[in-house]
């Protein structure tokens, strides 16, 4: 069950987004508790689909730039099956590179909508409901492992609990390591971009110490080690010969200089904290460096003019969810759950009571405009 919820997980993830993924092989990786994936490249096609489809949704957030081009050098998940209790799952990801161009998802989107295509609304209409299919699959396959594979609720019996247990003590202890990151935006004057040397992500104990953690359920609280090296900002002029004497210089010009720093983080699963916060985050930072040339100042300004004009004019969010009600402290519930559907609605995580709600409205209208 276990396996089958994680390659349900990887297909509908990384297997989403990555050309020529093997799903065979990937399926006996998993079974085999090595899962390592190389020389990937990544689906244009179906990133810069997903941004037009949020754009269309939800036009305030649209995304400003377009996927020209993405590949990683390697990734590698390890699943220890036969120490699960008492081994942590290693997520590993190396060479990442991204690069983005300036686009206008909205453009001629006014002139399209005028024109109603019934076929193309019902598509999306039925990838919609899809979707929410897919979604519910999932959660449902999640609460089995999380609470053995007979029923949802926590009983008594040894196999609910050890699977509870055991689904817990492998999230808490999962370990991440991310290193080579470089996403870079280009053909607006100039290179524009972020780059990452190496990220880990471990669980301590109290003294900040990796260690593998079995929390009894009277212990609430739970620590994380956070490592960030080589995190920088750069700006670079687009098409300039390199000199003899900036072979052994740094590759960029940096605007924010490689930095690197440590966090700590205190967690509390109680819903309920009084005398101690929820989320208690530390961090060590020795020194920071930030600098900006007055060729960056003018291509920064540049940018920001071609982003001014790509940006669309302010609208509602969608208003069939929007309370009548004025935002005041008696209305806030209203608000809030305002505040929900449209997060539910951008991440396409519509719940099943919407659409009965939907069918309801419709039936209604059918009614009265006949």
């Amino acid at each position: 069950m276990a396996k089958q919820v994680i390659l349900d997980l990887l297909e509908n993830t990384i297997g989403r987004y990555v050309l020529n993924l093997d799903a065979s092989a990937l399926n006996v990786a998993i079974w085999k508790g090595n899962i390592e994936l190389k020389s990937l490249a990544l689906d244009v096609d179906a990133v810069n689909g997903d941004l037009q489809a949020q754009a269309l949704e939800a036009p305030n957030l649209a995304a400003p730039f377009r996927v020209v081009e993405g590949s990683f050098e390697s990734l590698k998940v390890e699943v220890p099956w036969s120490k699960l209790s008492r081994s942590s799952v290693v997520f590993r990801a190396k060479c990442l590179h991204i690069k983005l161009q300036l686009h206008d998802f909205l453009a001629g989107v006014g002139q399209q909508s005028n024109e109603l295509n019934p076929t193309k609304e019902m598509e999306a209409r039925q990838l919609s409901i899809e979707d929410a299919e897919k979604g519910r699959t999932r959660t449902i396959a999640l609460m089995k492992l999380a609470t053995g594979e007979d029923g949802f609720e926590t009983n008594s019996n040894e196999k609910d609990g050890f699977g509870a247990r055991l689904l817990r003590r492998v999230i808490e202890n999962l370990q991440i390591e991310v290193s080579d990151i470089k996403i870079e935006l280009m053909s607006v004057g100039c290179k524009v971009g972020a780059v990452l040397h190496s990220l880990t992500l471990n669980t301590t104990d109290e003294t900040g110490k990796p260690s593998f953690v079995n929390r009894s359920k009277e212990e609430h609280f739970l620590w994380k080690a956070l490592h960030i090296a080589g995190l920088a900002l750069y700006c670079d002029q687009e098409e300039v010969p390199i000199r003899f004497s900036q072979l052994h210089s740094t590759p960029h010009d940096y605007i924010l200089a490689p930095l690197s720093f440590d966090a700590s983080l205190k967690m509390c699963d109680l819903r309920k904290c009084v005398e101690f916060s929820k989320y208690d985050l530390k961090s060590k930072l020795s020194d920071i460096n930030i600098s900006l040339s007055r060729i960056q100042a003018e291509n920064f300004l540049t940018l920001l003019s071609k982003l001014q004009q790509m940006k669309p004019k302010s609208q509602i969010l969608f208003p069939e969810y929007r309370p009548l009600a004025p935002i005041l402290p008696g209305n806030s519930k209203a608000w809030w759950k305002y505040a929900f559907r449209c997060v539910g609605r951008l991440n396409r995580r519509r719940s099943w009571v919407e659409f009965f709600q939907a069918f309801q409205k419709r039936q209604r209208y059918i009614i009265l405009y006949k």
